[in-house]
């Protein structure tokens, strides 16, 4: 494949990928850290919101899957609060740029509610509001597009968590986390992937509990391969979707991610639907998740649907980079 397409260079942006997650805590060491048992910049808080958009918003939904069934950050995508905020609330204002409106503007309510804003951003508006109104900022390095720093968001929110005593001990997986997945070969498998996704609808399935893997799988495709692509949960798709594929008006490619520790019957349920697909004449592929434990499983399977939406931009002869759709729909967005 052609890899001069990668104009903006996303190939050396995921072999980097592992790193960001040591570099993330080190970026957040200080923030909201617990001193004699109260944190700052205010009351002890008991409770988390995110504010986000697209790629800023996903490490937020990791977070959950990760700190399950323990602790849960509420996520707000939109310009309005619609989770509970106040003095007790730990509120993350997360966007790359720093420009989001839907979360500037959320902020700006979260902040007459009293709520404790800490901001994730790489510069743009939020670090101007952190510096005027003197909040913590956490910047993040600049020139990545912001699908592709979840690494450094993830390890961030999870410190700050720590840092003001709303989980425990969560932080310490993360010291051997890039060791392990820089031990695990992508390539080769993703580009193979991707030549016999090429012309085809990429579905991505999961088992429920990784909805949010199966989802940012999904969205990859989107922003790297510049296609359509799908996802959905067992077993709730046997229950409804899959008779959607009765009459078949696309020529879709599955693409199910299997945790050898799923529920047996979800393993089961996995298989049954391949071998009728496949009995229709479709295509797929089930892929065991690597790793011994979540955070590996979550991470190799991200970063293999990275890789396979990054070989399929080249199949089609795409520069995986850019989002010009998003850029110029945000530009007619302009008052």
């Amino acid at each position: 494949m052609d890899e001069s397409l990668d104009q903006a260079n996303l190939k050396q942006v995921l072999l980097d990928f592992p790193q960001q997650f040591m570099e993330g805590l080190k970026l957040t060491a200080g923030t909201l850290r617990l001193h004699s048992g109260q944190a700052r910049p205010a009351a002890k808080v008991k409770h988390a919101v995110l504010l986000g958009m697209g790629g800023s918003s996903l490490p937020g939904d990791i977070v959950n899957l990760y700190l399950a069934p323990d602790f849960e950050i509420k996520i707000n995508r939109d310009y309005d609060l619609h989770h509970k905020v106040d003095a007790e609330t730990l509120v993350f204002a997360c966007s790359y740029s720093g420009n989001t409106e839907e979360v500037t503007e959320a902020l700006e309510k979260s902040l007459q509610a009293g709520g404790q804003v800490v901001i994730i951003s790489a510069g743009g508006k939020l670090a101007e509001i952190a510096t005027e109104k003197s909040l913590p900022f956490i910047k993040l390095p600049s020139g990545l597009q912001p699908r592709c720093a979840t690494g450094y968001f993830f390890a961030a929110i999870l410190q700050v968590l720590e840092n003001a005593g709303l989980v425990k001990g969560k932080t310490a997986a993360l010291n051997s986390l890039a060791q392990k997945l820089e031990a695990i070969d992508y390539q080769e498998r993703a580009e193979e992937l991707a030549l016999q996704i090429k012309d085809k609808v990429p579905i991505v399935y999961t088992s429920d509990k990784y909805w949010p893997v199966a989802r940012i799988c999904k969205i990859k495709f989107n922003e790297h391969s510049k296609t359509q692509a799908f996802w959905n949960v067992f077993p709730e798709l046997n229950h409804n979707e899959m008779v959607g594929f009765s009459t078949l008006v696309m020529k879709p490619f599955f693409l199910i991610y299997r945790d050898p520790a799923d529920h047996e019957r979800n393993k089961k349920r996995m298989q049954i639907f391949s071998n009728l697909l496949k009995d229709k004449g479709s295509s797929v592929v089930t892929i065991d998740m690597q790793g011994e434990d979540l955070l590996t499983k979550i991470f190799s399977t991200l970063l293999l649907g990275d890789w396979i939406a990054y070989y399929l931009a080249l199949a089609y002869g795409i520069d995986p980079s850019p989002v010009e759709m998003v850029e110029n729909f945000k530009e007619l967005m302009k008052d």
